[in-house]
């Protein structure tokens, strides 16, 4: 039987977060949206969090470097192994509400102008108040968050 083309890679960043991993994949597995792929990304993990991964979520693929190349690099490498249409990029120690990646989804198809877009982010122990909703970059390169609080 040939095995559906999913839509949607969902990437998952880790270096030792198997503390969090498992809240973060069970809240994917919740999604309402389903053409979808989990893919852990281990950055040179030394706490065990691919072995964890592969005996509690067999179905999520395993992406393991054997150095940890941090954010960007290991996102770009990681990208470069999967072949879905759209990647969203997602930490370990986020739990994401079951509209979250329908959401997404239905954003980016609105306008074929789209090339990125991101979430609103709660904060984890107040999840009624905003830690961002974008962000800007100043003249002198730093950082504003929007919505903040």
């Amino acid at each position: 039987m040939k095995e559906e083309i999913k839509e949607v890679a969902v990437i998952i960043i880790t270096h030792n977060g198997k503390r969090h991993i498992k809240e973060c994949i069970e809240s994917l597995m919740k999604q309402t949206y389903k053409s979808f792929s989990i893919y852990l990304l281990d950055n040179g993990s030394t706490d065990g969090t691919s072995d964890f991964v592969k005996v509690m979520f067999p179905q999520v693929e395993i992406i393991r470097f054997n150095r940890n190349y941090g954010f960007a690099e290991g996102y770009n490498r990681a990208i470069e192994l999967v072949s879905e249409k759209l990647i969203v990029l997602l930490n370990d120690d986020t739990c994401v509400d079951k509209w979250w990646l329908e959401e997404l989804v239905n954003a980016i198809k609105k306008d074929d102008k789209i090339a990125i877009i991101g979430s609103k982010i709660l904060f984890y122990d107040k999840p009624r108040t905003i830690q961002r909703a974008g962000g800007k970059i100043t003249l002198i390169g730093s950082g504003i968050d929007i919505g903040f609080g």
